[in-house]
């Protein structure tokens, strides 16, 4: 039975106690104030955007690049004149101290050094362990820092670590010899490269280059925070991070914000953006970022649109991003909504009218979500190893995971974050069983956990083997079809690398499912199971599939199908009872819920599929009684709905990319 509503009791948003933080970058054109003057007061007026940051580079550039940034200084004074009681309050970008990786101009008269990478190659960026460049740097930021800026953002070419570990840095000769006075030792840039590729993190000498490394970074961070604080220790400073120092991070954005609050830019931008199927990647990368940054509680979206046009990223996916961002715990953005090579090429004006348009959304959404008590399935992200390799400091950005693989596609609520309760579904994939130590395993596994094939063989090799109820082995063999014992279907599985064999190792193992081999003329063969369920001397119940995650090969074949999305809803209930809600359309939809403070339920969703939905139908596990919607002013509006006991089909059509905020009554 399903009846038509149009709505009841109404909802209000929570207390609004935070407003984001949002900087927008514009090209910093002394030469062109009066434009500059124009596009500022135009942005805020038409979209609120307060701070807009300025984009400079401190590293030195031609003749005289110190002369340079006391004209640049004396136009920045003149430019916050114009804007006195405008409510503009412009900060700046230091968009490169190190360089991004081509080759700058050299300081006339200096030969300062340049990163050498472990590959062996100069990037062009200049070395920090150069101490005439680090004096030159903060005597940039003090000259700056006289005309009082609203902050400072340090770009993310401070770092040491060049976009991936083949750029891990620094070889120069200056900083092997200094790991040689170290180290006793007296080895040239190719053996240290080698010593750092081979030997693992507890080695001492690469113990000893992760120490120099990082000391050059935070010294260098400390001392540009030094340079600031000798004019006004209020100005803020706050940094970007690239993903190769995910690890120091937290460490350098305190640096540079000495005794002001410390705000950071993490890494999880979507630049020249092909498909919204890649979010779910991004919000496991969020989710990361945010585990990283510790106590930070500035955290910014990196809702860039490099390279600054609807051709990079369209505004409608830089919204999403922004709403993305919030929902997992981000307070704010690092927006780029001018184009950067010179100010008078015409910007998008759609980035405008949906930032204006959304400007009092983002406030409400933080609200809610300070207030959410988040609900579905769990992936614990482990905590870094000290003694980990520097060159394995990138891998973590290639773990697999049943969330950003499988469940944020199918819209099924899932998270990295929340309260672990006995109802909690944790998830396991190899990639993070390798993250966890003996008695983190033995905790998960006293609980509900849902494994898949590639957690199978990690849990044998560690020799967990007998909390899962089958050994995952790496045999091979051949695969016909899966069919589960409760779903009436049949779906196709591939075996490619990595898909193990599941050997029940115990006669309370519980087959779920069967693979099969079926050749013509030839009755069926059951090759093995293909899920199974275990109680465990733990207490713990767990379900291991041979289904694996990971996009790689022909496996991506194997997730993404109407049976493997009803597969994923019957074995998590199967754990920990009737979904909340889900998304009944087989579609790619990124779909988070939970609780809110007087139980009615919030449910976030981004639809991630070029086509349109013509309506929102979610499955429910209660009756609901009413729908509304987050509205872009920042107020909820009611919704028609149909209803019936396990589902609400919403009169709300949803576009490609469009992002809808929920609150569901009951």
């Amino acid at each position: 039975m399903s009846a038509a509503i149009s709505g009841c009791a109404s909802v209000e948003v929570p207390e609004i106690k935070k407003e984001p933080f949002f900087v927008s970058v514009i090209r910093f054109s002394p030469s062109e104030l009066d434009l500059l003057e124009a596009r500022l007061r135009k942005q805020y007026k038409e979209t609120g955007l307060k701070y807009p940051a300025l984009n400079l580079g401190f590293r030195p550039a031609g003749m005289n690049p110190q002369g340079k940034n006391e004209a640049n200084a004396l136009a920045f004074r003149e430019l916050k004149k114009r804007l006195e009681g405008s409510g503009i309050e412009p900060g700046f970008l230091v968009q490169n101290t190190f360089g991004h990786g081509w080759p700058g101009q050299p300081m006339p008269g200096q030969n300062w050094s340049t990163t050498v990478t472990i590959g062996g190659v100069d990037s062009g960026r200049q070395c920090p362990f150069e101490e005439e460049f680090r004096k030159y740097i903060v005597n940039a930021f003090i000259t700056f820092a006289k005309e009082k800026p609203a902050f400072f953002l340090v770009d993310d070419d401070f770092r040491l670590n060049n976009n991936g570990t083949d750029g891990l840095q620094c070889f120069c000769k200056k900083c092997v010899a200094e790991m040689n006075r170290r180290s006793g030792l007296n080895e040239t840039p190719e053996q240290w490269m080698k010593r750092i590729k081979t030997l693992p993190g507890t080695d001492p000498t690469v113990k000893i280059y992760k120490e120099f490394r990082d000391e050059v970074l935070l010294s260098f961070a400390r001392e540009i925070r030094k340079g600031i604080d000798s004019v006004d220790p209020s100005i803020r400073c706050g940094y970007c991070s690239g993903g190769g120092e995910i690890r120091f991070m937290e460490e350098v954005t305190k640096a540079f914000a000495g005794n002001t609050k410390p705000f950071l830019r993490i890494h999880n931008a979507m630049y020249m953006e092909r498909d919204a199927k890649l979010m779910p990647e991004r919000v496991y990368h969020t989710a990361m970022m945010k585990k990283y940054a510790g106590d930070i509680e500035d955290l910014l979206d990196e809702s860039d649109t490099c390279n600054h046009s609807r051709f990079a990223k369209s505004a409608i996916s830089m919204h999403a991003h922004i709403v993305m961002g919030i929902l997992n715990g981000l307070t704010g953005g690092k927006l780029w909504l001018h184009k950067g090579e010179d100010i008078r090429v015409r910007n998008a004006q759609e980035y405008f009218d949906i930032l204006g348009k959304y400007q009092n959304f983002y406030p409400a959404l933080m609200a809610e979500m300070a207030n959410l008590k988040r609900e579905g399935a769990l992936t614990l992200l482990p905590a870094f190893s000290k003694d980990d390799s520097p060159v394995s400091y990138r891998d973590f950005f290639f773990y697999k995971d049943w969330q950003y693989e499988m469940l944020y596609r199918y819209g099924i609520p899932a998270r990295y974050t929340g309260n672990e309760d006995k109802n909690t579904v944790y998830l396991l994939s190899g990639d993070f069983v390798k993250g966890y130590s003996d008695a983190e395993l033995k905790k998960i596994l006293s609980a509900k956990v849902l494994c898949d094939g590639s957690a199978a063989i990690e849990l044998t090799k560690r020799g967990f083997a007998k909390y899962i109820g089958v050994d995952g082995t790496d045999e091979h063999y051949s695969i016909s079809y899966e069919k589960y014992n409760d779903i009436p279907v049949r779906m196709s599985l591939m075996r490619t690398p990595g898909t193990p064999l599941l050997k029940p190792n115990s006669d309370k193992t519980e087959w779920l499912s069967k693979i099969i081999l079926a050749d013509f003329g030839q009755p069926d063969k059951i090759q093995g199971p293909g899920a199974v369920r275990f109680v465990n001397e733990l207490g713990g119940e767990v379900i291991t599939t041979a289904l694996r995650m990971g996009d790689d090969g022909a496996n991506i074949y194997n997730l993404f199908s109407p049976t493997r999305k009803d597969m994923a809803v019957y074995l998590l209930e199967k754990l920990g009872g009737k979904l909340p809600v889900y998304a009944a359309a087989d579609q790619d939809i990124y779909l988070i819920c939970g609780q809110r403070p007087d139980k009615s339920r919030l449910v976030a969703m981004i639809n991630l599929n070029y086509d349109g939905m013509p309506e929102i139908a979610l499955k429910t596990a209660d009756r609901v009684s009413a729908v509304f919607e987050l509205a872009p002013d920042g107020t909820y509006k009611k919704l028609d709905a149909e209803i019936s006991d396990n589902e609400v089909r919403i009169k709300k059509t949803l576009a490609s990319y469009e992002a809808a905020v929920l609150v569901l009554k009951y």
